[in-house]
Protein backbone atom coordinates (compact mmCIF):
# COMPACT_ATOMS: atom_id res chain seq x y z
CA UNK A 1 0.00 0.00 0.00
CA UNK A 2 1.30 3.69 -1.02
CA UNK A 3 2.15 5.67 1.40
CA UNK A 4 -0.74 8.53 0.20
CA UNK A 5 -3.04 5.73 0.58
CA UNK A 6 -1.93 4.75 4.22
CA UNK A 7 -2.38 8.66 4.94
CA UNK A 8 -5.85 8.64 3.61
CA UNK A 9 -7.14 5.73 5.42
CA UNK A 10 -5.63 7.20 8.72
CA UNK A 11 -7.50 10.58 7.97
CA UNK A 12 -10.89 8.17 6.96
CA UNK A 13 -10.58 6.82 9.97
CA UNK A 14 -10.02 10.09 12.12
CA UNK A 15 -12.92 11.63 10.57
CA UNK A 16 -15.49 8.35 11.17
CA UNK A 17 -14.49 8.82 14.82
CA UNK A 18 -15.07 12.18 15.03
CA UNK A 19 -18.34 11.76 13.85
CA UNK A 20 -19.35 9.17 16.35
CA UNK A 21 -21.53 10.55 19.30
CA UNK A 22 -19.57 11.04 22.21
CA UNK A 23 -21.45 8.65 24.66
CA UNK A 24 -20.86 5.63 22.13
CA UNK A 25 -17.16 6.04 21.77
CA UNK A 26 -16.76 6.49 25.56
CA UNK A 27 -13.32 6.90 27.83
CA UNK A 28 -12.02 10.13 28.27
CA UNK A 29 -10.87 10.88 25.15
CA UNK A 30 -14.33 11.53 24.47
CA UNK A 31 -14.15 14.88 27.04
CA UNK A 32 -11.07 16.28 25.86
CA UNK A 33 -12.36 15.68 21.93
CA UNK A 34 -15.13 17.69 22.75
CA UNK A 35 -14.01 20.16 25.09
CA UNK A 36 -11.49 20.48 21.89
CA UNK A 37 -14.38 21.35 19.62
CA UNK A 38 -16.77 23.59 22.14
CA UNK A 39 -13.54 25.20 22.77
CA UNK A 40 -13.18 25.94 18.77
CA UNK A 41 -16.40 26.90 18.13
CA UNK A 42 -16.63 28.98 20.93
CA UNK A 43 -13.88 30.71 19.94
CA UNK A 44 -14.89 31.46 16.10
CA UNK A 45 -18.57 32.38 17.46
CA UNK A 46 -19.88 29.14 15.85
CA UNK A 47 -23.24 27.40 17.14
CA UNK A 48 -22.35 24.62 19.62
CA UNK A 49 -25.79 22.96 21.07
CA UNK A 50 -24.26 19.35 20.33
CA UNK A 51 -21.23 19.38 21.75
CA UNK A 52 -23.43 21.19 25.19
CA UNK A 53 -25.97 17.97 24.66
CA UNK A 54 -22.92 15.59 24.29
CA UNK A 55 -20.71 16.62 27.02
CA UNK A 56 -24.15 16.97 29.37
CA UNK A 57 -25.12 13.16 28.19
CA UNK A 58 -21.73 12.34 29.95
CA UNK A 59 -20.96 10.67 33.31
CA UNK A 60 -18.52 13.10 34.23
CA UNK A 61 -19.92 16.34 33.20
CA UNK A 62 -23.09 15.32 35.49
CA UNK A 63 -21.98 18.10 38.22
CA UNK A 64 -21.35 20.67 36.26
CA UNK A 65 -24.79 21.87 35.53
CA UNK A 66 -23.59 25.82 36.32
CA UNK A 67 -21.15 25.34 33.53
CA UNK A 68 -23.70 23.90 31.72
CA UNK A 69 -26.18 26.38 31.75
CA UNK A 70 -23.72 29.07 31.42
CA UNK A 71 -23.02 27.93 27.60
CA UNK A 72 -26.27 26.51 26.65
CA UNK A 73 -27.66 30.46 27.02
CA UNK A 74 -25.08 31.18 24.28
CA UNK A 75 -24.83 27.76 22.56
CA UNK A 76 -26.00 29.38 18.84
CA UNK A 77 -23.25 30.78 19.11
CA UNK A 78 -21.25 33.22 21.31
CA UNK A 79 -19.98 36.39 19.27
CA UNK A 80 -16.82 36.14 18.73
CA UNK A 81 -13.90 38.61 19.17
CA UNK A 82 -14.33 39.82 15.27
CA UNK A 83 -17.75 40.16 15.60
CA UNK A 84 -17.82 41.94 19.02
CA UNK A 85 -14.81 44.31 17.48
CA UNK A 86 -17.34 44.85 14.73
CA UNK A 87 -20.41 45.78 17.01
CA UNK A 88 -18.06 48.01 18.94
CA UNK A 89 -17.25 49.98 15.91
CA UNK A 90 -20.70 50.22 14.56
CA UNK A 91 -22.64 51.18 17.66
CA UNK A 92 -19.45 53.81 17.75
CA UNK A 93 -20.51 55.06 14.51
CA UNK A 94 -23.91 55.14 15.57
CA UNK A 95 -23.45 57.32 18.75
CA UNK A 96 -21.11 59.60 16.59
CA UNK A 97 -24.10 59.77 13.85
CA UNK A 98 -26.15 60.43 16.70
CA UNK A 99 -24.42 63.55 18.46
CA UNK A 100 -23.14 65.06 14.89
CA UNK A 101 -19.83 63.29 14.30
CA UNK A 102 -19.35 62.22 10.88
CA UNK A 103 -19.01 58.30 10.71
CA UNK A 104 -16.04 58.58 8.59
CA UNK A 105 -13.25 56.82 9.82
CA UNK A 106 -10.90 59.18 8.23
CA UNK A 107 -12.29 62.00 9.77
CA UNK A 108 -12.63 60.16 13.19
CA UNK A 109 -8.90 59.79 12.90
CA UNK A 110 -8.07 63.54 11.67
CA UNK A 111 -10.41 64.39 14.34
CA UNK A 112 -9.06 62.21 17.00
CA UNK A 113 -5.79 63.87 16.39
CA UNK A 114 -6.19 67.49 16.27
CA UNK A 115 -8.03 67.04 19.81
CA UNK A 116 -4.24 65.64 20.78
CA UNK A 117 -2.82 68.93 19.26
CA UNK A 118 -5.31 71.49 19.97
CA UNK A 119 -8.03 72.16 22.72
CA UNK A 120 -11.64 72.16 21.88
CA UNK A 121 -13.63 73.60 24.56
CA UNK A 122 -17.12 72.39 24.04
CA UNK A 123 -20.01 74.34 24.33
CA UNK A 124 -22.34 73.96 27.44
CA UNK A 125 -24.69 70.53 27.08
CA UNK A 126 -22.78 69.39 24.06
CA UNK A 127 -19.61 67.06 25.86
CA UNK A 128 -20.95 63.69 23.63
CA UNK A 129 -18.07 64.42 21.47
CA UNK A 130 -15.67 64.69 23.52
CA UNK A 131 -16.72 61.65 25.68
CA UNK A 132 -16.66 59.35 21.87
CA UNK A 133 -13.48 60.69 21.37
CA UNK A 134 -11.37 58.73 23.60
CA UNK A 135 -13.01 55.44 21.92
CA UNK A 136 -12.58 56.57 18.64
CA UNK A 137 -8.63 57.15 19.98
CA UNK A 138 -8.65 52.75 20.48
CA UNK A 139 -6.10 50.88 18.91
CA UNK A 140 -7.33 48.84 15.97
CA UNK A 141 -6.28 45.71 18.01
CA UNK A 142 -7.64 47.25 21.35
CA UNK A 143 -8.48 44.11 23.74
CA UNK A 144 -12.69 43.41 23.88
CA UNK A 145 -11.92 44.18 27.90
CA UNK A 146 -10.21 47.22 27.01
CA UNK A 147 -13.31 48.16 25.36
CA UNK A 148 -15.74 47.39 27.72
CA UNK A 149 -13.52 49.81 30.31
CA UNK A 150 -13.46 52.22 27.91
CA UNK A 151 -17.33 52.33 27.46
CA UNK A 152 -18.14 51.60 30.89
CA UNK A 153 -16.43 54.96 31.96
CA UNK A 154 -19.23 56.62 29.59
CA UNK A 155 -22.09 58.74 31.48
CA UNK A 156 -25.19 56.59 31.11
CA UNK A 157 -26.75 58.76 28.80
CA UNK A 158 -24.12 58.38 26.37
CA UNK A 159 -23.63 54.56 27.02
CA UNK A 160 -26.97 54.08 25.53
CA UNK A 161 -25.89 53.01 21.41
CA UNK A 162 -23.27 50.98 23.26
CA UNK A 163 -26.17 48.49 25.52
CA UNK A 164 -26.98 45.70 23.03
CA UNK A 165 -22.66 45.36 22.71
CA UNK A 166 -22.08 45.62 26.25
CA UNK A 167 -25.18 43.18 26.18
CA UNK A 168 -22.67 40.48 23.58
CA UNK A 169 -19.39 40.93 25.89
CA UNK A 170 -21.09 40.13 29.10
CA UNK A 171 -22.55 36.69 26.77
CA UNK A 172 -19.07 35.77 25.77
CA UNK A 173 -17.38 36.48 29.38
CA UNK A 174 -20.29 34.43 30.66
CA UNK A 175 -19.76 31.71 28.21
CA UNK A 176 -15.61 32.05 27.92
CA UNK A 177 -15.92 31.59 32.40
CA UNK A 178 -18.27 28.62 31.94
CA UNK A 179 -16.13 26.39 29.15
CA UNK A 180 -12.91 27.54 31.39
CA UNK A 181 -14.93 26.02 34.66
CA UNK A 182 -15.85 22.98 32.47
CA UNK A 183 -12.02 22.53 30.97
CA UNK A 184 -10.78 23.04 34.37
CA UNK A 185 -12.82 20.49 36.52
CA UNK A 186 -13.11 17.85 32.78
CA UNK A 187 -9.66 17.90 31.13
CA UNK A 188 -7.97 16.15 34.47
CA UNK A 189 -10.39 13.42 34.23
CA UNK A 190 -9.05 12.90 30.40
CA UNK A 191 -5.71 12.23 31.41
Amino acid sequence: MSRSAALSQRFDAIAEAMKKPAAATGGNTSVARLLLALQGKLLRGEPYQDEIEQLAAMPAAAHEADALAALRATAGGAPSALSLRASFDAALATAGNANGVAADPSLQKINSHLNGLITIRPRAGNAAPDAYAKLRALPADASAAALQAAVEELPDGQRTPFESWLDEVHARDAALAGFSTLESRLLPLAG
